[in-house]
């Protein structure tokens, strides 16, 4: 399972994007993150499934970006925790519209919580 924090911030962006993915989003993720630390990322999505799955992906990684911040005494924005988590995503496959709206609603919810 994950991390509270990034459990939290996936299942907030969820609720977000579930008017544009539709309503079996929130149970997606939910899936996600108890599947007992067996990830998917996938590279790019169409359905409801593959964006739960990149939707805790990201929130892990944000998640993890966000407390080594503040364990070195540091800030970290929204911006800061979205333009890391580019970063990793872009190592793997160029950026889709989609994934990057994840993005920034997933470093947004982390920050808030």
């Amino acid at each position: 399972m994950i991390d509270d924090g990034a459990a939290t911030a996936a299942r907030e962006a969820a609720q977000e994007l579930a008017t544009k993915y539709g309503s079996r989003l929130v149970a997606d993720v939910e899936a996600q993150i108890y599947a007992d630390g067996v990830r998917q990322t996938p590279g790019q999505f169409v359905d409801p499934v593959a964006v739960g799955a990149l939707i805790v992906a990201v929130a892990q990684f944000g998640y993890q970006v966000y407390t080594d911040r503040k364990k070195k005494g540091q800030r970290p924005t929204r911006e800061t925790i979205a333009q890391a988590i580019r970063i990793e995503r872009r190592g793997h496959s160029d950026l889709t519209d989609g994934e990057t709206e994840v993005i920034e609603i997933v470093s947004a919810k982390i920050v808030e919580d």
